[in-house]
């Protein structure tokens, strides 16, 4: 999959700004438009995720769910888009790169007591309504219909 050699974030975000439909998204995205309306047709069939199971660290099992084939490809090409409008605040270092579990206990370092919490089904809490809403809002501005085909791309 990868991305493609000319493709620049900064272009991408602007060049969504001014998209309309699959067809815009899909050029954005250099993906084919029949394939992502594809994969965007009838998301919650579950189809473009394979499920597996990892164990907790207290017992039990975790339940992930991995995106296949152009679903995963049309995530692999938003990010460096999002990346580009989002930068994460510096307290923040979870799912970041370069950032980890140990980059923030070293901010932590020294302290006397550390909280640490686990929100179960965190994920799972944030919905497409949400995830629309981001997109609409000044953030980044997208237009209803890209708000609606990006938050189907990026939730489950």
């Amino acid at each position: 999959m990868g991305l493609p050699e000319h493709f620049d974030p900064a272009h991408a975000h602007k060049m969504l700004g001014v998209a309309h439909s699959v067809r815009d998204v899909a050029s954005v995205l250099s993906m084919r438009p029949d394939g992502l309306f594809h994969v965007l047709k009838n998301p919650e069939a579950g189809r473009y995720y394979e499920p597996f199971e990892i164990p907790r660290k207290r017992g039990g099992k975790r339940q992930i769910s991995k995106p296949l084939k152009g679903l995963a490809m049309a995530q692999e090409r938003l990010a460096p888009i999002f990346s580009e409008v989002y930068t994460p605040r510096a307290f923040v270092h979870g799912y970041v790169e370069g950032r980890s579990f140990l980059t923030n206990a070293t901010y932590h370092q020294g302290q006397r007591w550390v909280l640490n919490l686990d929100i179960e089904d965190f994920f799972g809490s944030i919905g497409f309504a949400r995830i629309r809403g981001v997109f609409l809002s000044s953030l980044f501005g997208y237009n209803h219909r890209v708000s609606t085909i990006l938050a189907i791309l990026t939730t489950f």
